[in-house]
């Protein structure tokens, strides 16, 4: 699974440093709790999108998914079927998404103060 523009979210790196981590900082600064100081206070994360060279975001070798499958006929009226699969995700859905948490999406989801 590919997009055209690259933009798909390949995965979230907790190691480098958030493009908010700044005013992060200040903001804590401003009201920090007594377990952390303010001088200790990082703001650490950032989505990895795909790239030009790599654009899925699903390494080839992270999705070997054996499946076996064996069919015998006894006789003209009778075949023994057997199988056997190894599966992520869901199954028995037809249609795959990948995030996209850094893009805007839709919801069909109609908020209101009453319930609906």
């Amino acid at each position: 699974m590919t997009e055209r523009y690259n933009r798909l979210l390949g995965t979230f790196d907790a190691s480098v440093n958030s493009p908010v981590a700044a005013q992060a900082a200040l903001n804590y600064a401003n009201n920090p709790i007594p377990e952390l100081p303010a001088s200790a206070f990082t703001a650490k994360g950032g989505l990895i999108f795909v790239t030009p060279n790599s654009r899925s975001p699903y390494g080839a070798s992270n999705n070997w998914l054996p499946r076996v499958g064996l069919a015998y006929q006894i006789n003209d009226k009778t075949v023994f079927r057997s199988g056997y699969g190894i599966y992520f995700g869901t199954i028995g859905v037809d249609t795959f998404q990948p995030v996209q948490t850094g893009f805007s999406q839709s919801t069909p989801i109609q908020a209101s103060l009453d319930n609906g």
